[in-house]
Parts: structure tokens; C-alpha cells; sequence
């Protein structure tokens, strides 16, 4: 793990790997942003990644092109996994 995990929310840290992605913020604790396994860059696409922070305090995340069996590849394709998502989550309770 990486110092980035320390006391970090880990919807943030997603949320910073996303900013150039066309993040949006569409309500309290939502946004959406361009998907980046299919729409880097956008070329008229509309923001298709949706992301939340659950009520758990863990990230939601769903492509509405990609489908939630790509949730795993998006992470990658951010640099993050799972592994990393939770233990972020066991620290900053």
C-alpha cells in the first residue's frame, strides 16, 4: 500500500484519478465522469461512469455503457484495486 491510503477517504482518491475525465458533480456525494476505458478521449460521448459514495462509506461506481462486470477494469485502468479500495475504507473509520 501506498502512502496516498493514509486517512484518505477512498471515493477521493478515485475521485483525484478521474479529474481528467470530465468529473462532474451531479449531487450530494455523486458524480459521473467519462468512462475511461471507452471514452478517452470523449468525442461526444456523454459522461457514462457513474460514481457515489455509498452508504458504507465505500465508492460506487457503474458504467452505464460498460455494464458493473467492468468495474474491476475501470479501477485498473485507474491504477487502483478492490484490495486497495477497502483497506483505504478499514483506515478511515
Amino acid at each position: 500500500m501506498t502512502g496516498e491510503w493514509n486517512n484518505v477517504d477512498p471515493t477521493q482518491v478515485i475521485l483525484s484519478r478521474l479529474k481528467d475525465f470530465g468529473l462532474k458533480s451531479i449531487g450530494a456525494s455523486k458524480w459521473k465522469a467519462f468512462c475511461p476505458l471507452h471514452e478517452n478521449p470523449p468525442k461526444g460521448h456523454k459522461r457514462s461512469l457513474f460514481i457515489a459514495r455509498g452508504n458504507n462509506g465505500l465508492p460506487v461506481l457503474f458504467c452505464q455503457a460498460c455494464g458493473k462486470e467492468k468495474t474491476t477494469e475501470i479501477l485498473k485502468s485507474l491504477g487502483l484495486s478492490w484490495k486497495e479500495i477497502y483497506a483505504g475504507r478499514q483506515r478511515t473509520r
